[in-house]
């Protein structure tokens, strides 16, 4: 029987627990946790609500707006666009 180890990604910048299984999970915690990022925005409340993630942006819709279905649009992505976080990637 074969064990194969999963390469575990080290956060720069804190002691995360558990380390990041691919570039892309870490990128996305040093985007929320660190830079702060809220790239989902909500079209209702003129951009003063924003989010790190569709998910908690579609429960402030259904909550706060009765709204269940709606498309995540490109004006609702607006401060990753251009970023890159792979300079942090070691």
């Amino acid at each position: 029987m074969e064990i194969q180890q999963q390469m575990q990604l080290i956060c720069p910048s804190c002691t995360h627990p558990n380390g990041f299984t691919s570039a892309e999970k870490l990128e996305m915690h040093l985007a929320m946790v660190h830079f702060r990022c809220t790239p989902f925005r909500c079209g209702q409340c003129r951009g003063e609500a924003s989010f790190h993630c569709e998910t908690l942006l579609r429960r402030h819709y259904a909550e706060d707006h009765g709204i269940e279905r709606f498309e995540v649009g490109v004006s609702q992505l607006n401060e990753l666009s251009g970023v890159s976080l792979s300079g942090w990637v070691i």
